[in-house]
């Protein structure tokens, strides 16, 4: 599969075209914002004169594999290396990572709190999020024209969310991670916007009889080299809520009470001023999610006649993996396209491991 990246600069207008990179590699993610790296060899394009920070790149002329241009770098010859060109940044997702969750004011909502609260299907509190910070502010200044949002189908499990001053990138990840319900943006040529939508994952194991099942297995030759990890490091089963309140006066809510012995591992979580049971126990259960089990598989996937990525497969769903005499019901929670020498598909099954931020917020 060949590679051609059409360039489209801040106001969506088309800017150039690099017809033969060294390599490029796309990352995307149903939870996370995902990122792209591209080499050029700095001989063979002259890509310096339209590729600059704030550029869309396009590949292959297809909306959904996009990214946007965050650091564009010359790094001179090294040895037999010639000078490079090196482009780098998140997918479109990464919009989000250029605004805060703004609250409403005590006018426009005097029971938020200084919170912008919300209770509704996983769909519509993702798009609650990017209507308030992009598309529909109440401060015309933050506005993103060029972002418009699917209409809302109402679909996933039912979230009470609350969110303050927090990175809009890392609030959807965090939302979308507990309702399961995956979200993406991409470029659509024909109205000139960039769309964000919201996509659940469907089920593919073996079992289920609504599609075809893809199972992913060194017996069937479809996976090459793996890694496997299953980690118990940070998993607790019990946590200790507390809310508002100081000392013996604050409200403390019990999350898995029922675990006893050696099977109850507790935390404290602290969720600051929740004052309602209700919300104190889903907020609770949010952050208790944060501490479980690990199991993931980083893989390369074959792409072959038996299952083909977007065609059998898509990110988000859910799939059966055999390695050995280990079979799981898992979630293609990442996926990375690399054109180089050819065409490759690597994949992220399972819980993506913990980053050190991640890490050190818990505790």
């Amino acid at each position: 599969m060949t590679c051609e990246l059409r360039v489209l600069d801040s106001d969506l207008q088309f800017a150039g075209v690099i017809d033969a990179p060294a390599s490029c590699q796309l990352t995307r993610e149903h939870y996370g914002t995902g990122s792209f790296q591209i080499n050029v060899r700095a001989g063979e394009e002259s890509i310096g004169s339209f590729v600059t920070p704030g550029h869309i790149i396009v590949i292959n002329n297809d909306g959904t594999r996009c990214g946007l241009v965050e650091d564009v770098e010359l790094v001179s010859a090294q040895g037999t290396t010639p000078a490079m060109w090196k482009i780098t940044g998140p997918s479109m997702k990464g919009l989000t990572n250029y605004r805060i969750t703004i609250p409403p004011t005590q006018e426009e909502d005097p029971e938020a709190y200084g919170f912008d609260r919300i209770s509704a299907p996983a769909e519509t509190a993702i798009k609650h999020y990017l209507r308030r910070n992009i598309t529909e502010p109440t401060d015309t200044k933050r506005i993103m024209e060029q972002v418009v949002l699917e209409p809302d189908s109402g679909r996933g499990a039912n979230a009470i969310w609350r969110s303050r001053h927090r990175n809009l990138a890392v609030e959807l990840q965090e939302l979308s991670a507990y309702t399961e319900m995956g979200w993406t943006a991409f470029f659509d040529s024909v109205s000139d916007k960039i769309v964000f939508s919201v996509v659940p994952g469907a089920d593919r194991t073996i079992g289920q009889t609504d599609n075809d099942p893809v199972v992913f297995s060194d017996k069937y030759e479809n996976l090459e080299k793996y890694n496997y990890k299953h980690s118990v490091k940070g998993y607790r089963t019990t946590g200790y809520c507390g809310g508002a309140g100081e000392d013996e006066q604050q409200l403390i809510y019990t999350l898995g009470a029922e675990y006893y012995g050696r099977r109850r591992k507790e935390v404290f979580i602290d969720c600051g001023n929740v004052d309602d049971v209700d919300e104190l126990r889903y907020y609770g259960s949010v952050k208790l999610s944060e501490h479980k089990e690990i199991i993931s598989i980083d893989t390369d996937i074959v792409h072959n006649r038996t299952f083909l990525f977007e065609k059998n497969y898509f990110l988000g769903d859910f799939v059966s993996v055999n390695i050995g005499n280990l079979y799981f019901r898992t979630q293609i929670a990442g996926v990375k396209e690399v054109w180089e020498k050819g065409y490759k598909v690597q994949a992220l099954f399972g819980d993506p491991r913990p980053t050190l931020a991640q890490v050190l917020r818990r505790t």
